[in-house]
């Protein structure tokens, strides 16, 4: 993406150490005039010392795609090769001002939403989401941090009121099997998606996903199968049909990369897929495969890598950025 070119006043002479000036409002209007306003997006999360997720990955992920982002942080954790030793949550004060903070540049063109440590903030950000009308919201439902001894107030996440509050407002849900059965209360095990089974058990199985989604009014879901054990690993992308409200489901496979350094994957894919929507032409499966193809190309450029001393710690899925082995920049 090219860097605008701005054209700045010269400040008058002071006695002195100079300090910053105000833009006479003529000047104002020939800036905006040679200028691009650029969309932005909104990050909120939590922040993670170990760099490997959370709002580190976020926004790493945000400026791999040229994408501005601005940020909300819903707590300070500490992580590490033992994986979350502790966390404090912001108020929900604080966490209200950073969101009202980020519209003094406008609405953002995207939001990708992470780890809600408690209901209180949850419903600070799901007021916010609503009460601005926000578009391309995409919310990855962290259920609990990988690894982790601390207890986390998510249990919000199974309230049917919640939901229902929260997810028509949500372009893209994009929990992994596991959460979204528990979010979900489905009653199946996650076996029955399986490629192995037959037809008609998957057809039970993708009926009471839809149905599910229709009682929330979720209108788009992408669960993310990378937990599991086998090498062949098989996800899915249900989205509802502009035209008749139908919901499609579209099966994804693809080879397991081998690699401990799956430190962050789910905050990697809902970022690159987020900052995808801004281009509003672009279908949720392309975007998808784009966002997962991102994720892969990072998953295999630090398959090699290790950060921790100890080798069976799990390390960042963003040893190395996707792109840089071509130079490839921009929202591609």
């Amino acid at each position: 993406m090219e860097e605008a070119e701005i054209k700045h006043a010269d400040a008058p002479e002071m006695a002195g150490a100079p300090g910053p000036q105000e833009t006479p409002v003529g000047q104002d209007a020939d800036i905006k005039a040679h200028t691009r306003k650029e969309p932005y997006i909104l990050l909120i999360s939590g922040s993670d010392s170990s760099g490997g997720a959370g709002m580190q990955a976020d926004i790493a992920m945000a400026r791999r795609m040229n994408v501005f982002p601005q940020c909300a942080v819903t707590c300070v954790t500490a992580q590490g090769a033992r994986g979350l030793t502790a966390l404090d949550p912001v108020s929900p004060p604080i966490l209200r001002a950073q969101l009202d903070a980020a519209l003094e540049a406008g609405a953002p063109a995207s939001v990708k939403v992470g780890l809600l440590p408690d209901r209180r903030l949850a419903e600070t950000v799901a007021d916010f989401i609503m009460s601005h009308r926000l578009e391309n919201v995409v919310v990855d439902p962290v259920l609990s941090p990988t690894r982790t001894g601390i207890a986390i107030d998510t249990d919000f996440w199974l309230d049917p009121d919640f939901q229902r509050l929260l997810l028509p407002h949500v372009a893209l849900l994009t929990p992994n099997l596991s959460e979204f059965l528990k979010i979900s209360r489905c009653s199946f095990d996650g076996t029955e998606m399986a490629a192995s089974v037959g037809r008609s058990e998957q057809y039970k199985a993708e009926d009471a996903v839809a149905e599910w989604m229709m009682g929330t009014g979720l209108r788009n879901l992408f669960i993310s199968n990378g937990d599991s054990s086998s090498d062949t690993i098989r996800e899915w992308l249900y989205v509802t049909s502009r035209h008749n409200n139908g919901i499609y489901v579209t099966p994804l496979t693809s080879e397991r990369i081998h690699t401990r350094n799956t430190h962050g994957t789910g905050c990697t894919f809902s970022t690159a897929l987020a900052c995808r929507l801004i281009d509003r032409d672009i279908p949720y499966g392309i975007a998808a495969a784009k966002a997962n193809g991102l994720l892969r190309e990072a998953l295999e450029l630090g398959a090699t890598l290790r950060l921790y001393d100890d080798a069976s710690a799990h390390g960042p899925t963003l040893f190395r950025m996707p792109g840089n082995r071509s130079g490839s920049g921009g929202r591609t």
